[in-house]
């Protein structure tokens, strides 16, 4: 199974902060979130602030880029969808991540398009 773990920025360049099995891949600067996961399936939400080194050091050994939390601890982070999008935008393929109290993972992706 492939999935994105990031987003591209022009050029098709590898945006954002991206940890695959513990090595670092990707540490540019970005506005959106990054999702770590650490051993054992525990996710860590990040801000722009932290460089892909600070996460790996926190633990995590995979990360994905360009995420936008909208559910932390059952509660919405954000007032809606339509917050994260300027009207007019195209609709591209979304994915969504989400964690089961037993840290299993669900991933469902959604062809925009």
């Amino acid at each position: 199974m492939a999935i994105n773990a990031s987003y591209f920025g022009s050029g098709a360049t590898l945006s954002g902060k991206k940890i695959h099995d513990g090595v670092i891949i990707s540490d540019t600067a970005t506005s959106f979130y990054t999702l770590g996961i650490k051993p054992g399936n525990t996710f860590a939400i990040y801000n722009s602030s932290y460089s892909a080194q600070d996460i790996l050091n926190d633990g995590c050994i995979n990360s994905f880029a360009g995420f936008i939390p909208l559910v932390e601890n059952g509660s919405s982070v954000r007032q809606s969808v339509k917050d994260l999008y300027s009207a007019g935008s195209e609709k591209h393929s979304r994915q969504v991540i989400a964690q089961y109290s037993n840290k299993d993972i669900l991933i469902l992706t959604v062809d925009g398009r």
